[in-house]
């Protein structure tokens, strides 16, 4: 239920109680309604803003998504806050935020859509959530500042695209398996490391596709990390 404003009216013969309904103030197609959730679209007036966040609720239900193209060309965009609410950032959704230098991703959220931070030129630091399984095709495509990754345990696929014109040099994988790649999943040609946490895959990384002629082109590049890179 909306919040509502109490008004007292002091009336002759005694006080009169009047409950008025307080509407939500943003705009009807910000939040659009999905089940028993929300999805934010994002605010055009506030294009030009340097900071932006995102409330957990709108009309006491959670707020569970960021919509496609929610901040795309927010060209001023340099901070952004996401609640914990939120499980799914949607296609484009950061798409050309060129201003943007960090973020981080709340463990809630489970999935990240194609091209979402895609041309994120000034992105240098970006906090993964623990819950993802797979990074999408094209996430952070052109990201030409963003030049390490540290992917957590549940990830387990980098897709098509994912860091292409990218600037990754250092890649750091903490999944228990080989993690899965396709051939233009990253600029290869331009890492420097990639560290294994786990010890015992080292030597699978120079035995399966892809990563072993990466491997091969680059000599000992495929390694476990330094105590001071396993943190």
């Amino acid at each position: 239920m909306a919040a509502a404003v109490l008004i007292v009216v002091l009336v002759a013969a005694g006080v009169t109680i009047i409950v008025v309904d307080k509407k939500p103030t943003a705009p009807a197609d910000v939040f659009v309604r999905v089940g028993d959730t929300y999805s934010y679209k994002g605010e055009p007036n506030k294009k030009n803003n340097a900071a932006v966040s995102v409330p957990a609720t709108y009309n006491d239900l959670p707020v569970t998504e960021i919509g496609a193209n929610a901040f795309k060309d927010f060209k001023k965009l340099t901070s952004v806050t996401l609640p914990d609410s939120i499980t799914i950032i949607q296609d484009n959704a950061f798409n050309g935020c060129t201003a943007l230098v960090s973020i981080s991703i709340p463990d809630s959220v489970t999935e990240i859509c194609a091209s979402a931070f895609a041309n994120c030129t000034a992105l240098k630091n970006i906090t993964l959530s623990q819950n993802m399984g797979k990074v999408d095709s094209k996430t952070f495509e052109n990201c030409t500042s963003l030049e390490a990754i540290d992917f957590p345990a549940n990830i387990t696929r980098v897709d098509s695209k994912a860091f292409s014109g990218s600037g990754i040099k250092t890649v750091t994988v903490r999944v228990d398996e080989v993690l899965t790649v396709v051939n233009d999943s990253f600029p290869f040609e331009q890492l420097t490391s990639v560290y294994v946490l786990n010890n015992n895959l080292v030597g699978q990384y120079w035995l399966t596709d892809i990563w072993k002629d990466y491997a091969n082109m680059t000599k000992n590049i495929v390694k476990q990390p330094l105590p001071t890179d396993a943190q």
